[in-house]
């Protein structure tokens, strides 16, 4: 039997290859590791660097700058203007330097040439009527007949605003020329305000553009500013006169004297050295009414003619529920001589029952009067006939 070598066809086991393959078949997972890699490289970078930045000191970049030039402001059209205020009915405005406001019962506002302006007329609300009844209801307002609208004039008027405040503005007639002048009719509070100056192309009046632009910034200055006539008046005391039918209130801190002239007299102070204005200091304000039989059926055009009376100013107003006229003027009394001595007087004159009477506020100073003006108005305002 023949034999066989064990190393003749030796069984060789099977050897494991010498480079292992990763599905070879799939080339887009060697790319997807590669960017995995990148990616965590990246991820590492940044939050080495945010944290590097925590923990630095934070600073601001400073940005060089060249040095700031301030604009002066340009001024205004009106900073250099005058203030006029009325401490009694509560307003201000403002005017150009070399022009002038002037009070004598209204406000005149003349331009550098001396020619008027503006004019404006307050008066008293003491019934608190709204301006369409101020203005159309005669004759129970101080408004002058030649102001006063009809209520088809009223409701066709221009409605504007001064300083927030409802008013409305018409273009008055005069010699059946239209548009001569500008009104403005307006109610605040107390108060009533007439205001009127030269329409824009008024002929009649020189450089009427300018001055109707001048007065345009003017009336757009203007405020309303605290009311001496919002007096608390209900600690006021109240005089009745019997016999001449009548009553009114007046301040508490007023003295009582006689004076056998007239029926009821007061004065911001005690009378020294006798009865009667002749021996009051300048700025004392004296109060009196006189009640007169008018025997001779005088009229209010003829009682004011005869009067012996300067620097007159006429307004119509209403006493007692009753038309009547408040006066302001100034008489020369006490003469001694050539010498004599100027009174100014306010006086609301008024006829009822045969009778004319005259409520009347004097001061041997005019600007201590002029102050008082709202308080004569309040005055005027609480006085009632009893018969």
């Amino acid at each position: 039997m023949e034999q066989t070598s064990p190393l003749a066809n030796p069984v060789i086991p099977p050897q494991a290859p010498l480079n292992p393959t990763v599905n070879s078949s799939s080339p887009n997972k060697r790319v997807l590791i590669i960017l995995l890699v990148i990616l965590l490289v990246a991820l590492s970078s940044l939050a080495a660097y945010l944290f590097v930045k925590s923990q630095a000191p934070s600073q601001k970049p400073t940005i060089a700058t060249s040095p700031s030039v301030q604009a002066t402001p340009t001024p205004g059209p009106v900073a250099d203007w005058k203030t006029y205020t009325n401490s009694s009915f509560g307003f201000s405005f403002r005017y150009p330097a070399d022009w002038n406001a002037e009070w004598d019962n209204q406000v005149t506002v003349k331009n550098g040439d001396g020619n008027y302006a503006l004019v404006i007329i307050p008066s008293n609300n003491s019934k608190h009527l709204s301006l369409k009844d101020y203005v159309t209801t005669a004759p129970y307002t101080s408004l002058h007949e030649d102001h006063r609208l009809t209520l088809s004039q009223f409701n066709s008027a221009e409605n504007i605003f001064i300083n927030t405040i409802p008013a409305i503005k018409t273009q008055e007639v005069s010699g059946g020329i239209a548009g001569t002048s500008e009104n403005i009719y307006l109610v605040k509070n107390n108060t009533f305000l007439f205001i009127s100056y030269p329409a824009k192309n008024n002929s009649y009046f020189s450089n009427s553009a300018q001055n109707y632009q001048i007065v345009q910034q003017i009336l757009s200055t203007f405020k309303f500013t605290d009311q001496n006539q919002a007096t608390n008046t209900s600690n006021w005391k109240t005089y009745t006169n019997v016999s001449s039918g009548f009553s009114v209130n007046y301040p508490s801190d007023y003295f009582t004297y006689k004076d056998p002239l007239v029926d009821f007299s007061v004065a911001t102070k005690a009378p020294q050295g006798g009865n009667g204005i002749k021996n009051s200091a300048p700025k004392d304000i004296w109060l009196d009414i006189q009640v007169s039989k008018n025997t001779t059926n005088t009229s209010l055009d003829a009682y004011i003619t005869q009067l012996n009376a300067s620097s007159l100013k006429r307004m119509p107003t209403t006493i007692g529920g009753i038309a009547g006229d408040k006066l302001s003027y100034m008489m020369q009394v006490f003469c001694a001589g050539t010498t004599c001595t100027p009174v100014y007087l306010y006086e609301g004159l008024v006829l009822h029952n045969g009778n004319i009477y005259q409520i009347r506020m004097s001061s041997l100073d005019k600007s201590s009067l002029d102050a008082n003006n709202a308080m004569f108005d309040q005055i005027l305002s609480t006085f009632k006939f009893t018969q």
